[in-house]
């Protein structure tokens, strides 16, 4: 007899799927202690790549893997009033995308995002999230 997948692996599947449809990339990044909520309840973060400015994202059931990160992110802007030095540098795996807004002035801007499946602080070993199930 075959057994049923549980029902919340059928849905991380699901959401993994939707979410990692192409192939995972590992990029170091930085963090900055700038966050809002996407209206699915993901945590999204403003961070920079080699100096240029993009949202890092955190979704689905990701996102309640985000506590020692974000205590982190706390930690250091309470040290410091300068943003710069309140940068939090961590590596990740997961996917990039590109989002396009248009503003009042009808102009379109894109804004780069990394979609982040796993992620680790650069001062430690531990690994947060999970890889996708695809």
């Amino acid at each position: 007899m075959r057994r049923r997948n549980r029902s919340s692996d059928t849905c991380d599947l699901k959401e993994d799927q939707g979410i990692f449809k192409t192939g995972v990339v590992d990029v170091r990044l930085e963090l900055a202690p700038l966050h809002k909520r996407s209206k699915r309840g993901d945590l999204i973060v403003a961070g920079l790549i080699d100096g240029v400015d993009i949202e890092v994202v955190f979704p689905g059931r990701r996102e309640r893997a985000t506590g020692p990160l974000m205590a982190e992110m706390a930690h250091r802007a309470a040290r410091t009033a300068v943003l710069t030095h309140a940068l939090l540098p961590i590596s990740a795996r997961g996917i990039w995308r590109t989002r396009l807004i248009d503003p009042t002035d009808f102009r379109r801007a894109r804004i780069y995002q990394f979609l982040a499946a796993e992620w680790q602080l650069e001062d430690s070993g531990q690994t947060y999230g999970e890889p996708p199930k695809v």
